[in-house]
C-alpha cells in the first residue's frame, strides 16, 4: 500500500480527496456563475446611473437659464432614463439568485428595495421641473437621493464578489462611478451658480469640496482598476475637458460673488465631455469584469472536460497506484490550498476599501443624525482630521465654522456610540482621529 507522508493511502483516503476537490471547483463555478448575475445587474444599474445623471443635468439647466433648446432636449433624456429603468426591471424579474437561499447578499436585496422605492418621487419632480414651480437645489437633491441609492447597489454588489478580479472590478467601478457622481453634482453646482451670476463663499466651498471628492474616488478606482482601464484613464484626462473645468471653476470661485463669471452653456458642455467620457470608462470596466468572470469560467469547464484534475481519477479496486499517483494528488491538494489563500488574500485587499467605506459611512450617519447636519457638513466634519483628511478621506476639506458643531460635544457623544460592540472598535479610532 502506499505511504504519502507516512500515512496509508487508501482508496477510501483517495475517493474523498477527490470528492472534496471537485467540490471546491464546483463551489468556486457557483460563485461564478452567481457574479455573472450579478453582473448584469451592475451593467443596467450603471445604465440607469448615467440616464438619471444626464436627466438632473438638463433639468437644472433648464430651469437656471429658462432655454427652449434645454427644454427639448430634456424630453429625450427622460425617455432614456425610462428606457434603461424598464430593461433594468426586466433583469431584476429574471434575477435567477433572487430565488436562491444561502447567497450573502441580503443587504444587496434590501438596498435594491431601498432604491427602487426611490424612484416613486421621479414623476412629480419632473412635473415640477416641466411647470417650471420647483428651485433647481430641490430637483437636484432629489436626484442626488436616487443616485446615491444606485450606487449603494454598485457597492453592495462588490461586497458579496467572492473572487478577486471581480471583486476589484466592482470595487474600482463603485469608486469610478461615485467620482463621476461627484463630477455630475459639480456640473449641476456649476451651473446653478454661474446662471444666476454670482458665486458665495459658501457656494465656492461646495465647488470645491465636490471637486476634492472626484480627485479622492477617482484615486481609489485607479488602485483597483486593471493596467488596461488604468491607461485609458491616463489617456483620457490628457483631454483639453479637463483644464478648460479647472480653468472654469477656479475662476468662478475667485470671482469676489459679482465678478466675471464664465459662460453657463460653456461649463455645461465642457462638464458634459467629461462625464460622457467617464461614463465610456464605465463600459470599458464592465467588461472587465465580465471578461474576468468567462475566463476562469473557461478554466474549470476546460478541467471538467478533461477529467476533472488533470486526468487523474481514483484507481479501481484491485488495481496497483500509479507510479508517483501519492505525489500527483498531493500537488493537486496543494495547488489548489494555494489558489484558494491567494484568491483570499486578494479578495481582502478588495474589501479593505469597502469596509473602511462603511466605518466612515457609519460615523458619518451619526453625525448627521445627531446635529442634523446635511451630508456635505457631515462629510466636511470627518475630512477635518489631525491630517487634514488625508488618511481618512484622501481630502482637504475646510468645515464651514458657522455651521460647525461644537468639538468636544461632538466627541463626546460620537466615541461613545462608535464605541458601543465589537464590530465599532475601528470606528473609534475613526472618531479619536477625526474630532481631535
Amino acid at each position: 500500500m502506499p505511504i504519502w507522508h507516512g500515512y496509508c493511502i487508501t482508496l477510501e483516503i483517495v475517493d474523498l480527496t477527490l470528492k472534496f476537490l471537485e467540490q471546491s471547483k464546483r463551489a468556486e463555478q457557483a460563485g461564478l456563475e452567481y457574479l455573472l448575475e450579478i453582473g448584469a445587474l451592475v451593467v443596467q444599474v450603471s445604465g440607469l446611473v448615467h440616464a438619471l445623471q444626464r436627466e438632473r443635468g438638463i433639468s437644472n439647466l433648464m430651469l437656471v437659464t429658462r432655454s427652449g433648446h434645454a427644454l427639448q432636449q430634456r424630453a429625450q433624456l427622460c425617455a432614456d432614463t425610462d428606457a434603461s429603468f424598464a430593461q433594468l426591471e426586466s433583469i431584476l424579474k429574471n434575477l435567477p439568485g433572487l430565488d436562491e437561499p444561502g447567497k450573502d447578499s441580503a443587504r444587496l436585496y434590501t438596498v435594491l428595495a431601498e432604491a427602487l422605492s426611490g424612484m416613486e418621487c421621479l414623476p412629480s419632480v419632473r412635473s415640477a421641473v416641466e411647470a417650471f414651480t420647483a428651485e433647481p437645489e430641490f430637483v437636484v437633491t432629489k436626484f442626488n437621493a436616487s443616485i446615491s441609492q444606485w450606487l449603494q447597489v454598485v457597492f453592495e454588489a462588490a461586497d458579496t464578489a467572492l473572487y478577486p478580479a471581480m471583486a476589484a472590478c466592482l470595487v474600482a467601478l463603485f469608486n469610478l462611478m461615485e467620482g463621476k457622481e461627484f463630477a455630475g453634482q459639480e456640473r449641476a453646482h456649476g451651473a446653478y451658480c454661474l446662471g444666476r451670476g454670482r458665486v458665495t463663499r459658501v457656494d465656492g466651498e461646495k465647488w470645491t469640496d465636490l471637486a476634492l471628492r472626484q480627485e479622492h474616488a477617482f484615486q481609489l478606482f485607479l488602485k483597483f482598476a486593471p493596467k488596461a482601464v488604468n491607461v485609458t484613464w491616463q489617456q483620457f484626462i490628457r483631454q483639453s475637458c479637463w483644464q478648460t473645468i479647472a480653468d472654469m471653476r477656479r475662476s468662478a470661485i475667485e470671482s469676489k460673488e459679482f465678478g466675471q463669471l464664465p459662460d453657463p452653456a460653456v461649463w455645461f458642455q465642457q462638464t458634459t465631455v467629461r462625464i460622457d467620457g467617464l461614463r465610456n470608462l464605465e463600459l470599458a470596466l464592465l467588461l472587465e469584469l465580465e471578461g474576468s468572470a468567462r475566463q476562469r469560467m473557461q478554466v474549470l469547464l476546460d478541467n471538467n472536460s478533461t477529467g476533472g484534475f488533470k486526468g487523474l481519477s481514483k484507481p479501481s479496486i484491485g488495481t496497483e497506484f500509479p507510479v508517483n499517483y501519492q505525489h500527483t494528488l498531493f500537488n493537486l491538494v496543494r495547488e489548489q490550498s494555494v489558489h484558494i489563500d491567494t484568491v483570499s488574500s486578494q479578495l481582502t485587499q478588495a474589501r479593505a476599501a469597502l469596509e473602511e467605506r462603511k466605518w466612515v459611512d457609519q460615523a458619518k450617519a451619526i453625525l448627521i443624525r445627531t446635529h442634523q447636519l446635511a451630508e456635505p457638513e457631515a462629510h466636511r466634519i470627518l475630512a477635518k482630521s489631525r491630517h487634514e483628511g488625508a488618511t481618512i478621506l484622501g481630502g482637504n476639506c475646510t468645515p464651514r465654522t458657522t455651521i460647525t458643531p461644537p468639538v468636544e460635544s461632538v466627541r463626546g457623544r460620537l466615541k461613545h456610540r462608535l464605541k458601543m460592540g465589537a464590530r465599532h472598535l475601528k470606528m473609534s479610532a475613526i472618531a479619536d482621529a477625526v474630532l481631535e
